[in-house]
């Protein structure tokens, strides 16, 4: 009976870590204590040298597991896969360090996976269009505006007149359905003019007066940009 209530919160906050990243480290402000005592429930009747065995069985294959994890399992979502170590990506700050040095000038427009980043880098010259906070925005703010702007070229439109963004600042390995098709699209837009791109982020320019100069210095060649399409069958 000690153990059921321990488990039903166990496998409630294990289902909201397995729901959302965030709740990760939720669920694992409750394992650990629950573990531990449970750990200690089952082995307090052992004697001394079975407990001393399960205690270092328990803390080797807990020492396995975190360096397998650390060093083995390749981050699916990131474009360094293989690069372990402690610190920041290679150039990761490239892009801000881009746009603070030139002076770009916003509005910006951003995808959702740049929010925090730009954020941390412009804030408080600049405001973001959106970032990873989800609960900070409506939901009809994702349904109505941010998705159908990426995925409708005439919303696209409507947004941009609305807010007249001078920037579009994006994280380029963006994997939601809409943002790859539009990104294509303010590539071969000649309204917009890509002066930036690494291995993470891309930035593109208004082709307008106050961009001028920096699109004279730093326009890339549309060339540069390979889109790989799905062979037809």
């Amino acid at each position: 009976k000690e153990f059921i209530p321990r488990l039903i919160i166990m496998l409630a906050f294990g289902a909201l870590g397995w729901k959302m990243i965030r709740g990760i480290p939720v669920f694992g402000f409750f394992f650990i204590p629950i573990v531990a005592a449970n750990t200690f429930e089952i082995t307090k009747n052992y004697s001394t040298k079975s407990r001393r065995f399960a205690e270092y069985s328990a803390i080797t294959i807990c020492t396995i597991t975190i360096l397998a994890i650390s060093f083995l399992v390749k981050p699916y979502y990131f474009p360094s896969k293989g690069i372990t170590g402690l610190g920041l990506y290679p150039e990761v700050n490239s892009s801000a360090d881009f746009f603070k040095r030139n002076d770009i000038k916003g509005p910006i427009f951003n995808n959702y996976d740049l929010g925090g980043y730009l954020i941390f880098h412009l804030f408080p010259e600049h405001r973001v269009f959106v970032d990873n906070r989800p609960e900070a925005y409506s939901i009809s703010f994702f349904k109505d505006i941010y998705d159908p702007m990426q995925a409708d070229e005439k919303k696209w439109i409507e947004i941009d007149k609305k807010y007249d963004f001078n920037c579009i600042y994006f994280y380029r390995h963006d994997n939601t359905q809409h943002a790859q098709p539009f990104l294509i699209k303010r590539i071969d837009d000649p309204e917009w003019v890509p002066v930036f791109v690494d291995n993470y982020n891309i930035i593109l320019l208004r082709r307008n007066r106050r961009n001028e100069k920096l699109i004279k210095k730093y326009e890339l060649p549309r060339s540069i940009f390979i889109v790989s399409r799905p062979s037809s069958a």
